[in-house]
């Protein structure tokens, strides 16, 4: 018999992997806020502002921090995602000779929401 290994492109193996970490800390963060501020929901400022408790402004503080380091990462990632799909997936068009037909997604922003679960409206901010 022939096997035929096809070896996951680095960058496909490190979004996957980059989205599943942020999948999982996110939705520990939207817990943390929901049980700290209520019903708070994420990208909107006016959840989190002077009136709130001082439990509330800590969690979201804690938030921006973590989305803010994320958001950099993200950047990044997005870019790259964005100039594959449009160069081309195939190995003679990709930006690094790869075969990127493992990306499905219009966006990245599409490939997050579909691994997570979850609609994330790209907001970096509590």
């Amino acid at each position: 018999r022939t096997f035929y290994l096809f070896a996951t492109p680095q960058f496909v193996r490190w979004i996957e992997e980059w989205t599943q970490q942020f999948c999982e800390e996110y939705n520990e963060n939207m817990s943390e806020l929901q049980s700290k501020c209520g019903n708070i929901s994420s990208g909107n400022k006016n959840d989190c502002n002077e009136n709130s408790n001082k439990n509330c402004k800590t969690a979201c503080a804690k938030y921006n921090d973590w989305i803010t380091s994320k958001k950099k990462e993200w950047d990044g990632m997005k870019n790259y995602y964005a100039k594959i799909l449009q160069m081309g997936k195939s190995s003679d068009q990709s930006p690094d000779g790869t075969d990127y037909h493992a990306i499905n997604q219009r966006t990245a922003i599409d490939y997050l929401n579909q691994t997570c679960k979850t609609e994330i409206n790209g907001t970096d901010k509590c």
